[in-house]
């Protein structure tokens, strides 16, 4: 399946386990010390494919040049789903870009285009003291204004999960 031009959401359970791949695959071919954290309050949702791990791989491979931390968390907040990805690293300048000279990332832009077509959800990204979790450091901010649960959709549809297609 061709993840970037599909219109079918996923639980955010086989995204986190996208994510749990890559840090994995990260901790094993380097060195540098990675800690990956994980603060969950909500986890039964849906989401476009290939959201949260471009976000946890945008933090670690150019945020954290000598190691660090990244956590993912999630949470409902008013009538909407939120998951954030934040680093304790080096941020970046207020061009969007981690290192000078260079144009913001395609894989941040495709993220953001598949959760504008596919849920209506936005995704907001913030350097140091624009919001990040430490002075230094990023964080990416997923909304989800539709509140469809897995659980309710399963319902809906009789439990097929490849007949997932709307937020």
């Amino acid at each position: 399946m061709d993840v970037l031009s599909s219109d079918r959401l996923i639980p955010f359970g086989e995204e986190l386990t996208h994510v749990e791949a890559y840090v994995s695959i990260v901790k094993a071919e380097e060195s540098r010390p990675i800690d990956m954290q994980y603060d969950l309050q909500e986890t039964d949702f849906l989401l476009p494919p290939l959201t949260v791990e471009p976000l946890v791989e945008n933090a670690i491979r150019h945020g954290l040049p000598n190691g660090g931390t990244v956590t993912l968390s999630t949470r409902a907040e008013n009538d909407a789903y939120l998951i954030e990805v934040s680093d304790n690293g080096i941020g970046f300048n207020g061009s969007g870009t981690q290192e000078a000279g260079k144009r913001s990332s395609i894989g941040l832009e495709n993220v953001q285009a598949r959760l504008r077509m596919l849920c209506g959800g936005t995704l907001s990204v913030a350097s140091g003291s624009e919001g990040a979790s430490s002075p230094s450091g990023s964080r990416s901010r997923i909304i989800l204004m539709e509140m469809i649960t897995l659980s309710e959709l399963s319902k809906k549809r009789g439990n097929d999960p490849n007949e997932y297609s709307d937020c």
